[in-house]
């Protein structure tokens, strides 16, 4: 019988060969599209299997087939296994490194390999006992000598979650002075509108008005013109949101109930600030309005 000529890893850069225990696949949750995973006899006993991925199987022409060889330096593995397709998301590099599984092929890790292992993953049997079980791998690793970054995700997260509160109260502050600003600059601007059309109020109140129709009128301009500036200002917003996007690769998402919560804000600051000059519009008097400004 002939033997299938093996693959060979060296021609192919896209493919990263990992050394794994069989533990690994309970730790990243790993599916099989068939065969099996590797087991703690293969790396007691030296046996030479692997285990691909879904692209590494594409990659070495070994997608339609079960079974199969490949060679990875002097030694030729026999592929026991093939991975189900993970989903992956491209990155940027931080503290934890994210391996695409689909890009992979694992070996056994055995003895001739404990010199080389580059990264040690340890689960902890709940997200309590984390803490502790990071104090007790770094003390171990300082009594055996070993100089290692020692990374716990819990924390990573913990500071992240911190880092944003601080910056959503950060954001907060800041929207609150802009709406006390922005609350400031209608009330100056509704104050002149008033001074400026006393014989408009005039006028209307001698023609039956109410001080409750004029105080709708200019309780209405106002919220008009909190709608717009909303309006305006949420069109910069987003402006501004996808700009950086295109930038800096954040990623930017959006709710109605974030732009319909500004809307608001913006009708209930500018009806607000309005309260006082259209209470003052509707205490004038129309005959000495109309006195006042006669030609």
């Amino acid at each position: 019988m002939k033997s299938r000529p093996s693959k060979d890893l060296k021609r192919n850069k896209s493919v990263e060969v990992i050394a794994v225990t069989p533990s690994f696949r309970d730790i990243y949750g790993i599916t099989m599209a068939y065969g099996r995973f590797i087991h703690a006899s293969d790396a007691e006993q030296g046996a030479r299997v692997c285990v691909i991925g879904a692209e590494s199987a594409g990659s070495l022409g070994l997608q339609y087939s079960k079974g199969g060889t490949i060679a990875l330096g002097d030694d030729v593995y026999r592929v026991v296994g093939r991975l189900a397709p993970r989903a992956w998301a491209v990155s940027k590099k931080g503290s934890i490194q994210i391996r695409n599984l689909n890009q992979s092929v694992m070996v056994p890790l055995d003895k001739r390999l404990y010199g080389r292992v580059s990264e040690l993953i340890v689960q902890a049997r709940s997200g309590v006992d984390v803490p502790a079980a990071a104090m007790v791998l770094k003390r171990l690793l300082k009594i055996k000598g070993i100089k290692a970054q020692i990374i716990v995700p819990l924390a990573l997260r913990n500071q992240a979650l911190k880092s944003k509160r601080i910056f959503d109260i950060v954001l907060g502050t800041i929207a609150a002075v802009s709406l006390i600003i922005g609350g400031i600059g209608i009330s100056n601007v509704m104050l002149a509108s008033v001074a400026e059309r006393n014989t408009e109020i005039g006028l209307r109140r001698t023609f039956g008005a109410a001080p409750s129709d004029i105080l709708k009128q200019f309780l209405s301009e106002a919220a008009l013109m909190g709608f717009a500036g909303s309006l305006a200002g949420m069109f910069l917003g987003l402006v501004a949101s996808f700009t950086v996007n295109r930038t800096a690769e954040l990623p930017v998402s959006f709710s109605p109930g974030i732009i319909l919560t500004a809307l608001l804000m913006g009708l209930l600051t500018a009806t607000f600030a309005s309260m006082y000059p259209a209470f003052k519009a509707s205490r004038i008097d129309p005959l000495s309005a109309i006195r006042a400004n006669a030609w």
